[in-house]
């Protein structure tokens, strides 16, 4: 099959075969890009469901309601306003409650998100940039050690019952970590752990096999 570089454009020829089944990151010989590729779907038939709405119940009556039915303010939940309580409503702030900070309800979701604030997991005076390298240094650890648990699953298996994981992946895990060797930047090599960390977490269950 044929893939092309979505930054240079440069096209090149891919057995398909080789391809794992959920895709892997590729280098670019030509411009340095890494792209994911995928294998060509299969030729599967997809049959759309139709599904039939639900009938109405017989001798039941319904009710439509009319610009002249009064409201029935008991029934109405105390999250839904009025369009002018819409209105006047200010958006949530961050509030001081002694030496506490409070933080608003967008903060909690980014926090909650892992985008920024208590969660972030880099250090705030990093700048966007380096902490973009390190996430995708990250993802591509958890990438390659997933692909070693897919394809060499009896491996793992065996090795975590006989204490020898690192010894009989030892040849799969070399070429993965040439890969990610090329693919990150030499800083990051040097101060972080990640593909290490990826295969004590999940070639390794957790546990701390290669250190």
């Amino acid at each position: 099959m044929i893939v092309e570089c979505p930054k240079c454009k440069k096209k090149y020829r891919v057995k398909e075969e080789d391809i794992p089944t959920g895709g892997c990151p590729v280098k670019c010989p030509n411009c340095g890009n890494i792209f994911t590729i995928y294998r060509a779907p299969l030729n599967i038939q997809l049959e759309p469901v139709v599904e039939h709405p639900q009938e109405t119940e017989p001798f039941v009556s319904q009710q439509i309601p009319t610009k002249t039915t009064p409201p029935i303010a008991e029934s109405q939940p105390s999250f839904i306003k009025t369009p002018e309580e819409a209105i006047s409503k200010k958006p949530p702030t961050v509030e001081k409650e002694g030496d506490k900070t409070t933080l608003s309800g967008a903060e909690r979701l980014k926090a909650a998100l892992g985008l920024g604030g208590a969660k972030d997991e880099f250090p705030a005076e990093w700048s966007e940039e380096k902490k973009r390298k390190h996430r995708s240094a990250k993802r591509l650890a958890k990438s390659l050690a997933k692909d070693l648990l897919l394809y060499h699953k009896d491996k793992v298996e065996q090795g975590l019952r006989e204490g020898n994981l690192a010894k009989l992946l030892g040849e799969e895990i070399k070429k993965s970590w040439s890969f990610y060797k090329k693919s990150v930047d030499p800083e990051i090599l040097s101060t972080s752990n990640y593909f290490k960390d990826a295969l004590n977490e999940i070639i390794g269950k957790g546990r701390k096999i290669f250190v």
